[in-house]
């Protein structure tokens, strides 16, 4: 890497460190110019193992408390950043006191929750896991029943927890029979997000919220690993404001993606896509060579035309040599299109269409290694 890239991560890096720390955070170590540097102010102004940050960290602990209503997701992050820093000055908690911490910070509207898990757990020890799923799970339950402080369902897995004693039906506890019920609503918001090509959660909430998910309550998608190994992607280029065109078919983007290092089913290796800049609406064609270019746009063409009674006016695309074919050239002098090229060798100038590319192969990407299908 060279420097002035490197230098350019740096900055950038910097930038979202310092944007992220308070005010009077950020005013100590304003002279700091690289991430390096910020980074071990910061270690020496937190995490020194002196009696000064142990007893601040100690105080942020005993202080910290669940209000009214909070995200017990965000409880959890705040809980979890207060034991690390204080791991990090070496004070441990063993795993049943950091599950004890959890319970006696939640407000009063988990009482019979607490009181619920703490019965339940007989003289065996608490494990930090099993709590924290146990309240995620309880907190999804709530939002999807409209409740905000009672824990029915917990008493009634507790009453079952005695009949199955009763029965002589095993050791299942609340714990694991909650969970259960956590793992059948994440697995259903997991198959929409697989279903609809590893969508993200913006795009799933506003299906949502226009009532095409049938069967879910709430959207909240868990990290998705397939989507971060398949949408990963450099350092954006510099971007500027622009504005859609008025009318449909006023500017087309064009691109061709390929060759692909395994062929499809049908033995295609690239596919060239044409984007309306109004609309923004797609069409896909999957082709075997680059020269079938050509047909397929005059089959597009005609077929976007009949059905919008409007013609095409500017049609964009890079330098690629399908382009430039002169039965390509004939047919836009024939018809009045204006043909725009972009810059050799830069890519963002065809921004539309390279973005559409890569959302493409982002959705394939993923959904293969969903499937576990090979490269």
């Amino acid at each position: 890497m060279k420097d002035e890239d490197w230098n350019l991560l740096d900055r950038q890096a910097l930038g979202v460190i310092r944007l992220t720390l308070p005010r009077n955070v950020a005013f100590n170590i304003a002279k700091e110019k690289t991430t390096v540097g910020l980074m071990k102010a910061l270690s020496n102004m937190y995490e020194k193992p002196s009696a000064s940050n142990k007893v601040h960290l100690m105080r942020r602990l005993f202080n910290l408390w669940m209000t009214e209503g909070a995200s017990v997701a965000q409880h959890l992050n705040e809980l979890n950043s207060v034991t690390t820093q204080l791991s990090s000055v070496e004070i441990e908690f063993d795993d049943e006191v950091r599950a004890l911490i959890l319970l006696s910070s939640l407000s009063d509207s988990w009482n019979a929750t607490v009181t619920t898990v703490s019965s339940s757990s007989g003289s065996n020890k608490l494990k930090f896991d099993d709590v924290r799923d146990l309240v995620l799970s309880e907190e999804i339950r709530r939002r999807e029943s409209g409740e905000s402080s009672t824990s029915s369902v917990l008493h009634m897995e507790s009453k079952g927890r005695n009949s199955t004693k009763k029965n002589d039906r095993g050791d299942q506890t609340i714990v694991g029979r909650v969970v259960q019920l956590q793992s059948q609503w994440v697995m259903k918001i997991l198959m929409w997000h697989q279903r609809l090509g590893h969508m993200s959660e913006k795009g799933i909430k506003i299906m949502h919220s226009n009532g095409k998910l049938l069967g879910l309550q709430s959207v909240e998608i868990d990290m998705c690993e397939e989507c971060i190994l398949g949408k990963q992607k450099r350092v954006s280029f510099q971007t500027t404001g622009r504005t859609p065109k008025k009318e449909r078919l006023e500017l087309i983007h064009s691109d061709v993606w390929g060759p692909a290092t395994t062929s499809s089913i049908g033995g295609k290796y690239y596919f060239v896509t044409f984007i309306d800049d109004h609309s923004r609406k797609v069409f896909v064609y999957f082709i075997k060579h680059k020269y079938e270019v050509f047909e397929f746009f005059k089959r597009w063409k005609a077929m976007v035309e009949n059905e919008t009674g409007l013609e095409i006016k500017k049609f964009r695309t890079d330098n690629g040599g399908e382009y430039e074919d002169n039965t390509f050239k004939k047919n836009f002098y024939d018809h009045g299109i204006r043909l725009e090229r972009t810059v050799p060798d830069t890519p963002q100038h065809n921004g539309v269409a390279e973005r559409m590319n890569r959302t493409l192969i982002e959705k394939a990407r993923s959904i293969r290694i969903q499937s576990g299908l090979p490269k």
